[in-house]
Parts: C-alpha cells; sequence; structure tokens
C-alpha cells in the first residue's frame, strides 16, 4: 500500500484472508467511501460504495478503527460486520481497510463460551439488533426484544435477568 502499486496489494490480502476462515472479505477504500479493492471480485471491476456513511465517515475523522453495525454487504448481498482501520499517511487517512466477519463467526464465538444451559448469550449492535444468539443463530439481523434492550441499557454488568420469548433466562 505504501507503493500504491493495487495488484501487488490485491494479492498479498488474498494470501492474508485464506489464513483466516473467519474473514470472509478485505476490502480497501478511499476517505470518502468509494471501494478501491474487494476480494470479491476482479481488481478492477466496478465497486459499490461503503454502505453505512455515518460510521464510516467516523473512522476516517477520527482516524481510529470502527466496527459497524451489522449491514448486508452490497456485494455479496449477505449480512456482515465490517472492522476498519484507517491507513494513515502523511497525518492524513489515505485509506481505510475493512476486513467483513460473517454472523456466524460470532456465533461460533459464543457457541466456545458454554454458556449454563439455561443462559442465552446474544451480541447485539448498536442498534440492537441481532448479530448472534446462542439459542437461536437464526436470529441474527432480526431486532432484540425490548426486554433484552431494556437490559441493556439500564445493566451496569452485562448480565442480567430477562424473559424473552416467556422463558425466564434466568
Amino acid at each position: 500500500l505504501t507503493t500504491g502499486v493495487l495488484p501487488s496489494f490485491y494479492a498479498e490480502c488474498a494470501e492474508i484472508l485464506k489464513r483466516y476462515p473467519a474473514w470472509n472479505n478485505i476490502l480497501l477504500f478511499d476517505p470518502a467511501g468509494r471501494q478501491m479493492l474487494n476480494l470479491m471480485r476482479p481488481l478492477g471491476a466496478p465497486l459499490p460504495d461503503a454502505v453505512d456513511g455515518p460510521q464510516f465517515r467516523e473512522v476516517v475523522r477520527s482516524g481510529r478503527p470502527g466496527i459497524s453495525d451489522l449491514i448486508e454487504g452490497p456485494v455479496l448481498k449477505q449480512p456482515v460486520i465490517s472492522v476498519r482501520y484507517p491507513v494513515v499517511r502523511d497525518d492524513r487517512v489515505k485509506y481505510v481497510l475493512a476486513v467483513g466477519l460473517s454472523p456466524h463467526s460470532f456465533q461460533q464465538l459464543l457457541g466456545d463460551q458454554h454458556l449454563a444451559p439455561h443462559w442465552v448469550g446474544s451480541i447485539v449492535d448498536r442498534r440492537h439488533v441481532y448479530i448472534a444468539r446462542t439459542d437461536t443463530p437464526s436470529a441474527a439481523g432480526t431486532s432484540a426484544p425490548a426486554a433484552l434492550v431494556r437490559g441493556i441499557d439500564g445493566a451496569s454488568e452485562h448480565t442480567f435477568r430477562a424473559v424473552l420469548d416467556g422463558v425466564d433466562m434466568t
């Protein structure tokens, strides 16, 4: 990336993607949100702009990494969480490098926690949309119920009592 030679960078990213099965894509954007590189398309193919403008712009504005809400990837048309990292050159953001993660990666992460049988583990985004849920993997992309939202917004810890779907989860 330092040299600006995108074909070499594309090839390097393709090799890196093979090493990280939780990643489903690597993308490169300019600071305006235009995709310059997307491993799901040949280099030079037409590409859409970033889909969640405010969160993308915050990465560029702050110069700090950011994570998207659950969004639909515009190329693969699948749910994805985008982890973005600003690439700074000469004290300004020159690119934003992004990695796409599928909700399945988060589902596996929750499963690896081996929660008590009656516990439900959930990961929700800023909009309170499920990314993953231990008892209902198909919940990804649906809105969390009001009881969960109240618990998240009012909890001093990340564990709280709730009744979800008519079942006492304590």
